[in-house]
């Protein structure tokens, strides 16, 4: 069984390759909306969204629906005093963002969501869906990347921007799950959930701030800075999984994967 990336973040392409699996890359073109007020399914609501939009790109192609695969899609968030901090607009949202954070606590908050589906004829294939030591290191990370952009547009009763045939979300911490009766004999398994983690900084001057942005550096990231680059000199602790800050939280992953495909 294939797996799938929908992601074109070098960062969650990277956090996944030195795990040990082996995938596909192809990102979801979407406009980030959502109708949750939590941040933790904001998340999860945007990670679907991805997920779903990528799932109804790769069923138009038959060697998808013949392989099966299993998608997995994330989205991050830093939050702060309630505020939802994702990519600067600007070199001054950069700062804005910046200055808040400093000398403070705050949240991080990925939303993933997985989805997988049986092949055209409704066998498994689980002997093909490996656990990362279980493969050769080597091809890690294969396969070109390919753009995606498909818009999901439905609206509620509201008028608002909706998420299309989403599932149930339970209780945090808890991730969702339902099984979907497909065409034929095609089901298709489908989870989500948030982790967090919480980070703080040293205080910042104004002077280190500004040179941190001239770098660039902080411009596609939520909240402005990336742990993993120029800024981790300013990160006192963390609380959590680092790796959910750089973007995915593989250690919830691999056993999310593991649970999820155990009995299926």
């Amino acid at each position: 069984m294939r797996i799938i990336l929908a992601s074109a973040s070098p960062r969650r392409r990277e956090i996944l390759a030195n795990a040990g699996y082996e995938f596909e890359i192809r990102p979801g073109c979407i406009e980030e909306s959502y109708t949750a007020s939590d941040p933790r399914d904001i998340v999860r609501e945007i990670s679907e969204k991805k997920a779903f939009s990528v799932e109804g790109e790769l069923l138009s192609e038959r060697e998808y629906r013949e392989s099966g695969f299993l998608l997995i899609s994330a989205d991050t968030i830093v939050v702060i005093d309630g505020q939802i901090l994702g990519k600067p607009r600007d070199e001054e949202d950069a700062y804005r963002m910046l200055l808040a954070l400093q000398g403070r606590e705050h949240r991080v908050i990925t939303g993933v969501t997985l989805i997988l589906r049986r092949n055209e004829d409704g066998s498994p294939e689980r002997e093909s869906l490996y656990l990362p030591q279980e493969r050769d290191r080597s091809s890690i990370g294969a396969g070109a990347i390919q753009d995606s952009c498909i818009p999901v547009t439905s609206l509620d009763a509201s008028g608002r921007k909706a998420l299309s045939h989403k599932p149930q979300l339970e209780e945090e911490n808890i991730p969702s799950q339902r099984i979907c009766p497909m065409k034929g004999e095609l089901h298709v398994l489908c989870r989500s959930f948030a982790e967090e983690t919480r980070v703080e900084f040293y205080p910042l001057s104004q002077e280190e701030i500004r040179e941190y942005i001239s770098t660039g550096e902080p411009m596609d990231k939520a909240g402005s800075y990336a742990i993993q680059g120029r800024f981790a000199k300013h990160v006192k602790a963390i609380h959590g999984d680092y790796n959910n800050v750089v973007g995915l939280p593989i250690s919830r992953l691999y056993r999310e994967i593991r649970e999820m495909t155990s009995n299926y």
